[in-house]
């Protein structure tokens, strides 16, 4: 007689293991644009939580036989806004240029940190078009007799210094605050400006600032104005 059996096994297995997920890679995103010739802006560049840096004249990347000299940042249209944390712009000519003969555009940004800028033969022109501007280093070389070495800043609301090293220099500097104060009282924005003692000349030279909120400027002697004057 035979008796059938069954046998019946049974195992598991554990499918909810953990999965370790990493990403590479940084927190915050970086642009860097360098040209030995004229950079020209014609549309948004956008990096909100990053630093972004502008270069036109570098002759690191030059070919042989190309000029870097009086390159400049040109600001094509008026849809071209720089969104960015930190910004820094720099030229051998210009920030801020002209192309052909079309008048210079400012640069218009909309940072929440940092603006640092350098014209090596030319003007500093950047519109912060929407909350307050901090001013790292912002400088401009040039002689003003020949329209350059001008530094002219706008913003939305305030224009204040970034640290205690902050400088705004230039044979003449225009600052305006549309809805804030230009530094402050307590706190006073750090601003070289040129002068001669031509009384005809002088008018191309030294500072005009105008806000809605308080007014706060020292200067100190320069290369440009060694009395401080």
């Amino acid at each position: 007689q035979t008796i059938p059996t069954k046998t019946i096994t049974t195992k598991t297995l554990k499918a909810d293991y953990p999965i370790a997920i990493e990403f590479s890679g940084w927190n915050t995103g970086m642009i860097a644009v360098n040209s030995a010739s004229d950079v020209i802006l014609n549309g948004e560049i956008r990096n909100r939580a990053g630093t972004t840096t502008i270069t036109a004249g570098d002759a690191g990347v030059a070919l042989a036989g190309v000029s870097t000299a009086n390159r400049s940042i040109v600001q094509n249209n008026d849809l071209a806004l720089i969104t960015s944390r930190d910004l820094t712009l720099s030229a051998t000519g210009s920030v801020g240029g002209t192309l052909n003969s079309d008048p210079a555009r400012s640069i218009q940004t909309a940072l929440t940190g940092v603006l640092n800028a350098s014209a090596g033969n030319g003007n500093v022109l950047v519109t912060q078009t929407i909350g307050d501007m901090r001013v790292g280093a912002v400088t401009a070389t040039g002689n003003p007799l020949a329209g350059t070495g001008r530094v002219i800043l706008n913003s939305d609301g305030n224009i204040v210094a970034d640290s205690v090293a902050s400088l705004i220099q230039g044979g003449r500097v225009d600052l305006t605050s549309e809805n804030g104060g230009v530094g402050s009282i307590a706190d006073p924005l750090a601003v070289n400006v040129g002068y001669t003692d031509n009384l005809i000349d002088r008018r191309f030279y030294g500072l005009r600032a105008v806000a809605a909120g308080d007014i706060g400027i020292e200067t100190q002697a320069w290369s440009g104005n060694t009395d401080g004057n």
